[in-house]
């Protein structure tokens, strides 16, 4: 069992979509959750709610959650298991008033109790996490401009989050309240793919030649992209003509 618990904005919706590509490929060596996938989604969505609002009742949520979903698996497939959600670490910084990833050792610490409970012991589960060695604030502020109607520049978004861009320092924590369970790294920059990273681990790398690799995907636009973008989310524009122009802005088309 290897689960990628992040970090948003390194890489993780690449590998899911690679991943998803090519499942008919992969279904016969590895046994997938990814993102979209419903018992996926269950999984990660008490961990966002915690980062949000850390009480008991949403750690309670992520220990039952897990624990259904390991018991849920079966004990006779020799398939390795590969959980991706960056959602595992948390929401979003800059998101729900969250500013870095503190709740993500707790909620990951809760996630391995729940395996203890169903397997009896803590061998066999493996955390990995992608990380990002520069650009990451951009980043993150690029997908919420672009989503999220954003309206704080980039350099305020880059003095009030700086300590969450340490995802190294975050790994260190969550290395530290899992231990003995194994919690292996990469950045984006010193791979060649994040999907050929978990493939790798997962000792599946030979596969690698068959895959169909899609673009990367939620890639920057470029500044002028983010500058026009952040002067329509402050803009008075409501609604449809609203939408409409930030689907011009970035390149999609129309709906019918």
């Amino acid at each position: 069992m290897i689960i990628h618990a992040g970090f948003h904005k390194t890489g993780t919706t690449t590998l899911q979509k690679t991943f998803e590509l090519n499942r008919a490929a992969l279904d016969e060596h590895v046994e997938l959750y990814l993102r979209y996938d419903f018992r996926t989604r269950l999984l990660a969505r008490p961990v966002r709610r915690f980062a949000a609002a850390r009480n008991k009742s949403a750690k309670d949520a992520i220990l039952d959650e897990a624990l259904l979903f390991f018991a849920g698996l079966d004990d006779n497939d020799p398939r390795p298991v590969f959980i991706s959600h960056e959602n595992l670490s948390g929401t979003f910084i800059g998101k729900d008033r969250v500013a870095n990833y503190a709740a993500a050792p707790i909620a990951i610490g809760l996630i391995q109790e729940a395996w203890r409970r169903v397997t009896g012991g803590t061998e066999g589960l493996e955390l990995l996490y992608s990380t990002r060695k520069t650009g990451w604030i951009a980043s993150c502020h690029w997908q919420r401009v672009r989503q999220d109607r954003e309206t704080r520049d980039l350099a305020t978004y880059e003095r009030q989050y700086a300590e969450a861009a340490d995802l190294d320092h975050a790994v260190d924590q969550i290395r530290d309240a899992v231990a003995p369970s194994p919690v292996h790294r990469f950045a984006i920059e010193e791979v060649a793919h994040p999907a050929l990273a978990a493939l790798d681990l997962l000792g599946l790398s030979e596969l690698w030649p068959m895959l169909d690799i899609p673009d990367n995907q939620n890639t920057t636009l470029g500044e002028d992209v983010r500058a026009r973008l952040l002067a329509l989310n402050r803009s008075s524009l409501q609604g449809a003509e609203f939408h409409t122009r930030r689907r011009a802005l970035l390149g999609l088309s129309q709906p019918d």
